[in-house]
């Protein structure tokens, strides 16, 4: 909870920050692209290291450095221009990802099954936005507050501070082995690219057209990260609770469509309320659809090289919201004035999405059960 409430202080105004330092709008959705690459990276080198040395060990580390690298993404905003910035940022989505996919890893490893594996994913996804509620709240009126720089500098304090919590965290795993996934885990999961662009436009797409769109202030926009997370907790468990007793591509097909509805009421209207309702029911996609993507991605790997696979699927993953933060950026820069357009072409995602895990997962997962 602390690493995430201190992370989402300053991530959803990363995109924000370089366009008004001057990154064309274009280019910040190339810059994500970056971004995700070096996420994907630490991903891959986080799991397998956690295969090799523990969980608890990349974990601790991971979050250490990640911190100091937040620390410096808030002192180069004292430079000119953005590419001071840009390039801490990428050095510290590279140490995030490799913390990230110890956690993950080791959640998949308290799992017997898929449906087991939902129910811990969904609890954890409860703690996880415990934080994610109040940390863009927090971070926006800082920024307003105390600027951009402050509220970095306290990010980077807070997620180091989180490394001490992790020393408590049981280890978990079989030390001393790890592999590259076989090419038919890839082709598994290359439905979750798709599934992944789309709702990776819950981040540079809302945020920006919050922000150039409908005018909302920092701690407008934080409000809706707010809602967001507290949509979470307040129903992550219910949700879990029943996807656990049902066929799994039925519910992530019924949360991709709750997310498109979300995404498409964001153009129907202009008020802050409006916008947290619109949220409020992507949010419920949401919900739907990350422990099952998760479960999946666990149950399809090979338990004595969980931390290789799962770094694997991190990658590909990260790789997939940068290219949704590309695909959303290109969206922008056409439709940005035309609402309509904009979230129509991005539901176009999810759709597509739908369909890949209708041909591809569906077999996959008949054979696991067999």
């Amino acid at each position: 909870m602390l690493r995430t409430f201190a992370i989402s202080l300053v991530t959803p105004y990363v995109g924000l920050v370089m366009y008004s330092r001057g990154m064309p709008i274009g280019e910040v959705g190339a810059y994500y692209l970056a971004l995700g690459a070096a996420s994907a990276l630490g991903q891959l080198l986080g799991g397998a290291a956690s295969d090799r040395i523990g969980r608890r060990r990349v974990m601790v580390l991971g979050l250490l450095l990640s911190g100091a690298a937040l620390a410096a993404m808030g002192l180069s905003l004292r430079l000119p221009g953005y590419w001071p910035f840009a390039s801490t940022t990428a050095v510290e989505n590279l140490l995030g990802g490799i913390s990230f996919s110890a956690l993950n890893t080791m959640v998949g490893d308290r799992g017997n099954g898929i449906r087991d594996m939902v129910r811990n994913y969904g609890t954890v996804r409860i703690g996880i936005n415990l934080g994610w509620a109040l940390g863009p709240l927090v971070g926006g009126a800082l920024a307003d507050l105390l600027g951009y720089g402050a509220a970095f500098l306290i990010s980077g304090a807070a997620v180091a501070a989180s490394s001490l919590f992790a020393l408590t965290v049981e280890p978990s795993g079989i030390q001393g082995g790890s592999g590259i996934p076989d090419r038919s885990y890839f082709a598994r999961i290359s439905p979750f690219v798709l599934l992944y662009a789309f709702i990776a436009q819950f981040g540079l797409t809302l945020t920006v057209f919050e922000s150039a769109v409908r005018g909302l202030s920092l701690a407008g926009i934080g409000s809706l990260y707010t809602i967001n997370g507290l949509m979470v907790v307040a129903l992550q468990y219910p949700i879990t609770s029943r996807e656990s007793r049902g066929g799994v591509l039925r519910w992530l097909y019924i949360g991709v469509l709750f997310y498109a509805v979300g995404f498409y009421m964001l153009s129907l209207g202009s008020s802050l309320w409006w916008s947290m309702l619109s949220v409020a029911v992507l949010t419920v996609g949401e919900d739907f659809t990350s422990p099952i993507v998760s479960a999946v991605a666990n149950a399809l790997a090979d338990p004595a090289k969980r931390g290789s696979y799962l770094g694997a699927f991190g990658m590909i993953t990260g790789l997939s919201r940068s290219i949704g933060a590309f695909y959303g950026g290109i969206a922008m820069s056409e439709f940005l004035r035309d609402p309509l357009a904009l979230w129509g072409s991005i539901d176009a995602l999810g759709a597509a999405s739908a369909i890949s895990a209708a041909f591809v997962l569906a077999p996959a997962l008949r054979r696991l059960r067999t």
